[in-house]
């Protein structure tokens, strides 16, 4: 193995890409939530007396609040986006190798395309336990190949 390179297992390999794509896909929603309270018409009024008794809410103190909000988000999907884009094409490198369109199908849908394994059926136009036997079938395969684990940078 090389300096400052680390082997993992191809199984969870491809589990962190699917996790990371997922994860991209919760941050995207908190953004679209974010943006929808802010801009929204059913927007919270911020400005209106609270309901304790208190005084009127700052209005700027909350939208510089979304705005720290939103940058953080921002950032964080933008990191999460390039790890994802790194580990999408290595993930792809590695599928690649399988040679079967059934199986490269499989791993891509699931994996790096994050559907469900009833969408990964209905997509490639199999069964479900057609699809999880293939997909039994193109671990084993690329672990045949690499030896069980994939080194990554």
């Amino acid at each position: 193995m090389k300096r400052g390179v680390q082997e993992m297992k191809v199984k969870d390999f491809f589990r962190r890409v699917r996790g990371q794509a997922l994860y991209l896909a919760a941050l995207h929603q908190a953004q679209k939530c974010l943006i929808t309270e802010v801009a929204g018409p059913k927007g919270t009024a911020y400005d209106s007396p609270r309901v304790s008794g208190g005084e009127m809410g700052d209005l700027s103190n909350k939208i510089l609040q979304m705005y720290a909000e939103s940058s953080q988000l921002a950032s964080c999907i933008l990191t999460v986006s390039i790890r994802l884009m790194h580990d999408r094409c290595e993930a792809l490198r590695q599928i690649d190798k399988l040679g079967d369109a059934k199986m490269c199908a499989v791993l891509t849908e699931y994996y790096i395309n994050a559907h469900t394994w009833p969408e990964v059926a209905s997509i490639i136009g199999y069964s479900l336990p057609h699809v999880y036997r293939l997909h039994g079938e193109a671990l084993n395969a690329l672990r045949e190949r690499t030896g069980d684990y994939i080194a990554e940078a």
